[in-house]
C-alpha cells in the first residue's frame, strides 16, 4: 500500500456551479452569462461553421469584463481571422499581450502565434524565415511530407485510424491503407515515413497489442506488403537511408520470457526484411524523435534525462558501431527536430532562454562544431513531421479543451434543460457527484492545452472553496465516490514511481486528508485500457474492476476485497474488451457494462455491434438490456436513483460527433432517447446527481493545425551556417 502526499487548497472565484441553485450576486451572474456566451460562440464556430458570427459573439465575451474568458475569447477571434484569411489576427494577439497581462497562459500563446506570423527581422536584400498554415481542423495532422513537399502523409485518428495522403495544393485527401480496425482488438497505423524518391511509405501497424508489424505501401496505395512482424513487439519506422534500400526503426518488445523488455534501434533491409541491431536501448531513455545525418553515417535522437524531470538532451549514434553518446547537453529541454537537408545543421527546440525557441547546431563527423545558436524565437510547442527536399520544415500544433456543465434533469421525463446549464470554468472532465450531492469531484487539465496530465479537484457546491487532492499523481479517470463519501476511486500514474514494474494503479484518495492509497497496482503482463473501469461495492469494502486477460484476450470483471486482497471472477467473455464503463445498481446487486462484438475478425466498422449488459454480481448471470446504434461507442452508464432505469450515453465519432443519452427499463424494453449533446465536438461523460435532479456532462473539443516553415536553408547559409 502506498500513501501519497495530501492536498492543495485553491482560492477560487465566486462559485459558479451553485449559481443555478442559489441566490446570485450580480458579478457572479455576469461571469456565468459570459461563460454561457463563450460556449455559444464555440458552438457557432465549430458546429455551424459561421466564423463571422462566432467572432461577433466572442467580442461580446471580451466586452463582458471577465478577464480570463476575455483573453480566451480573443485567442478564438484571432484564430478565426486566420482561418478567414483576413486582417485582424495580429491586432487580437497584440491586444492580449497589451491589455491582458495578468492572463499568463493566453499571453504566452499570443506571443507564440505572433512570432509564427511575423517574419524574422531582416534588412534590405536579406532572406527571412516564413511560415504558412497548410491545414486546420479536427483531423488535421502530419506524419511526414513527401520529398517534393506537395503531399502530406497523415493518420486519420478521428476516423478509421488508417494512413492517408493529403495533396497540399488542393486539400484533397485519400485513404492510403485499409489495415486499421475499430473492432476489438483495435488495430491502427502510425509513424508514416516517406522514402527518399517519394514512391513508398513505411509505417507501423499494431493489431490489438499481440503483434506489431512494419509495413510498406506505394504512395499511390499499391504494392502493400509486410516487411517485418514480431509478436509482442511494436515497430517504429524512424528514417530512410538515402539510397532507399533500408530503414532505421525502433523495436520495443515485452514478453513473459523478457519481463524487462527489449528495446533496440534497428537497420532493416527493404528487400527482405532482414535486420541488424544498431543499439541496445534497454538502459537508454530514448524519445520518439530520431534523424539521420545527410551522409547516413549518424543517427541523432532524443535522450530523456531522468534527473531533469523528463527533459531531453540530444545524443548521436554512429551507424558503423564506432560510438554513441551525448551531442547536446543542457539543463533545459532540448527537443530534436532533425537535420536540415543540404546542410550540416541540426535543428532543435529549446526552452533554455525562457521561451520555446528554434535553435541550430553545426555537426560534422558526429561532433558539434562551435555552440548552438538561436535562429527564431517563440515558435511554441510544435510537433515535427519532417523536412522536404528543399529544407522546409513541416510541423503541427494542437489545442484541446474539455467543457463541463451542470443542468437541471427531469427525473420523470428524463429531459435535460441544457439551456439552463451552469458551466464549470476551466478544462475539466470526468465529473462525479458525492453521495450527499453537495460536492463534485472532477479532473482538470492545467497549463499547456496539449497536456494530458490531469489533477484531481473537489469543489463544494455550497461554499466558495475548491481543493486539489494528491497533487503528485497524474490522474486518468474518476470511477466514483465511496458510499460514505470519504474516498474517491480514481486511476492514475505516479511519475515518481516510474519503473519497469510500475504500470499505474487504482487509487483510493481520502477526501479530507488528501492522501492517495493504491488499492490495485496494474500488473505489467495484463492489458489495461486507459483509465481502467472500476466501481465501489455497495458497502465500500470492495471494488469491481475490468481487465483483459493477457493470454486468452478474454475480458474479465473481477471482485476485489480491499482488506484481504482476495479476488473472485464475476464474469468473463471474449467480447468484453476491458470496458472502462461500469455502473453499479443502487442496491449493489447488479452491474451494468458494455460489450462489443463483430460478425467476423477484422470485419468493417459497420458490422460492429455494441450491447448494454447487466450481470448479477453474486451468480455471474448476465443478460442483454439494449443494442446501441451503428458506429457508436458506450461512453457512460448510470442507474437512476430508484433503480428502475439504466441511463447510458453512446458517442458517435467521424463525420458526425455527438453523445446521445438514453434510458432503458431494467425490467426490459426498448431504449428511450432522451437528449443529445456535444454536436460537432465529442460529448462523453455524464453523471447524475444522487437526488436525480441535476446532471453534470462534459464535451471535448480539439483542433489541430499543420504549418510549414520555409527559407531555413537560405537563412542558415546567410548567417554563416548550413555548409
Amino acid at each position: 500500500m502506498r500513501v501519497q502526499p495530501a492536498m492543495r487548497i485553491l482560492l477560487s472565484a465566486p462559485l459558479v456551479l451553485a449559481l443555478a441553485f442559489l441566490g446570485l450576486p450580480n458579478g457572479v451572474l455576469a461571469q456565468t452569462q459570459a461563460e454561457n456566451l463563450f460556449q455559444q460562440a464555440l458552438r457557432v464556430e465549430r458546429v455551424s461553421g459561421d466564423l463571422e458570427e462566432a467572432i461577433r459573439l466572442y467580442q461580446q465575451v471580451v466586452d463582458s469584463g471577465d478577464r480570463a474568458l476575455g483573453a480566451r475569447a480573443l485567442i478564438r477571434v484571432a484564430e478565426n481571422y486566420e482561418k478567414l484569411g483576413r486582417q485582424g489576427a495580429q491586432d487580437a494577439y497584440t491586444r492580449i499581450i497589451q491589455d491582458f497581462g495578468d492572463q499568463s497562459e493566453q499571453v504566452t500563446l499570443a506571443r507564440e502565434r505572433l512570432a509564427a506570423m511575423e517574419p524574422s527581422p531582416a534588412g534590405p536584400g536579406e532572406v527571412r524565415i516564413t511560415t504558412r498554415q497548410l491545414w486546420a481542423g479536427l483531423n488535421a495532422g502530419a506524419e511526414a511530407p513527401t520529398p517534393d513537399g506537395e503531399y502530406l502523409v497523415w493518420v486519420d485518428w478521428q476516423g478509421s485510424m488508417d494512413l492517408a495522403v493529403r495533396e497540399i495544393a488542393t486539400g484533397e485527401n485519400r485513404m492510403l491503407t485499409r489495415h486499421a480496425s475499430l473492432v476489438p482488438p483495435v488495430a491502427y497505423t502510425y509513424n508514416g515515413r516517406v522514402s527518399p524518391d517519394g514512391g513508398t511509405v513505411a509505417f507501423g501497424l499494431n493489431d490489438g497489442g499481440e503483434a506489431g508489424g512494419l509495413h510498406l505501401i506505394g504512395i499511390d496505395g499499391t504494392d502493400s506488403r509486410e516487411l517485418y512482424r514480431e509478436t509482442g513487439c511494436w515497430l517504429y519506422p524512424q528514417a530512410w537511408m538515402s539510397d532507399g534500400n533500408s530503414l532505421v526503426a525502433r523495436r520495443d518488445c515485452w514478453s513473459a520470457a523478457n519481463p524487462e523488455g527489449i528495446f533496440e534501434t534497428l537497420l532493416i533491409s527493404v528487400s527482405d526484411g532482414s535486420l541488424q541491431v544498431l543499439k541496445d536501448l534497454l538502459d537508454v531513455r530514448q524519445g520518439q524523435s530520431a534523424s539521420l545525418s545527410p551522409d547516413d553515417r549518424h543517427l541523432a535522437y532524443n535522450y530523456l534525462t531522468e534527473e531533469e524531470g523528463g527533459n531531453a538532451d540530444i545524443w548521436i549514434l554512429a551507424l558503423d558501431g564506432s560510438g554513441d553518446g551525448p551531442l547536446i547537453q543542457h539543463p533545459a529541454d532540448d527537443q530534436l527536430l532533425g537535420w536540415v537537408p543540404g546542410t550540416n545543421q541540426l535543428l532543435f527546440l529549446s526552452d533554455r532562454d525562457g521561451t520555446r525557441d528554434l535553435w541550430t547546431a553545426a555537426v560534422e563527423g558526429g561532433l558539434m562544431r562551435g555552440s548552438p545558436r538561436m535562429v527564431r524565437r517563440n515558435v511554441g510547442q510544435i510537433q515535427p513531421a519532417g523536412f522536404s527536399r528543399d529544407g522546409s520544415l513541416f510541423y503541427s500544433v494542437s489545442t484541446r479543451w474539455f467543457s463541463t456543465s451542470i443542468a437541471p434533469f427531469d427525473a420523470s421525463s428524463g429531459r435535460v434543460d441544457e439551456g439552463s446549464a451552469t458551466p464549470l470554468l476551466g478544462s475539466n472532465h470526468s465529473a462525479a457527484w458525492s453521495p450527499d450531492g453537495e460536492r463534485l469531484a472532477f479532473l482538470t487539465e492545467p497549463g499547456n492545452p496539449t497536456s494530458k496530465e490531469a489533477e484531481l479537484h473537489v469543489r463544494n457546491l455550497t461554499a466558495d472553496r475548491e481543493r486539489e487532492l494528491a497533487p503528485h499523481i497524474s490522474f486518468r479517470r474518476i470511477s466514483g465516490w465511496s458510499p460514505d463519501g470519504s474516498m474517491i476511486l480514481v486511476s492514475g500514474w505516479d511519475e515518481s514511481l516510474e519503473t519497469e514494474e510500475y504500470k499505474g494503479a487504482l487509487y483510493a484518495v481520502d477526501v479530507e486528508g488528501g492522501e492517495a492509497t493504491s488499492v490495485l497496482d496494474y500488473p505489467k503482463e495484463a492489458q489495461w485500457p486507459q483509465g481502467v473501469g472500476a466501481v465501489w461495492s455497495a458497502d465500500g469494502k470492495a471494488i469491481i474492476y475490468s481487465v483483459v486477460d493477457a493470454e486468452t484476450r478474454d475480458g474479465r470483471l473481477v471482485w476485489r476485497d480491499l482488506a484481504s486482497g482476495e479476488e473472485r471472477e464475476i464474469f468473463r467473455d471474449s467480447v468484453l474488451r476491458g470496458t472502462r464503463v461500469l455502473g453499479l445498481s443502487p442496491s449493489g446487486s447488479h452491474l451494468a457494462f458494455g460489450i462489443e462484438e463483430s460478425e467476423s475478425e477484422g470485419s468493417p466498422e459497420e458490422s460492429r455491434r455494441v450491447y448494454l449488459m447487466t450481470v448479477d454480481i453474486e451468480s455471474g448471470t448476465a443478460r442483454r438490456l439494449a443494442e446501441l446504434g451503428d458506429s457508436t461507442t458506450l461512453a457512460s452508464v448510470q442507474w437512476t436513483p430508484d433503480g428502475q432505469y439504466v441511463l447510458f450515453g453512446e458517442t458517435r465519432q467521424g463525420d458526425e460527433w455527438w453523445t446521445r443519452v438514453s434510458r432503458v427499463p431494467v425490467s426490459g424494453g426498448m431504449p428511450e432517447h432522451l437528449w443529445t449533446f456535444g454536436e460537432g465536438n465529442w460529448g462523453a461523460w455524464f453523471s447524475l446527481s444522487p437526488d436525480g435532479r441535476r446532471i453534470a456532462f462534459t464535451t471535448f473539443a480539439q483542433e489541430s493545425e499543420v504549418w510549414v516553415m520555409e527559407n531555413l536553408v537560405a537563412v542558415l547559409r546567410e548567417s554563416g551556417g548550413g555548409s
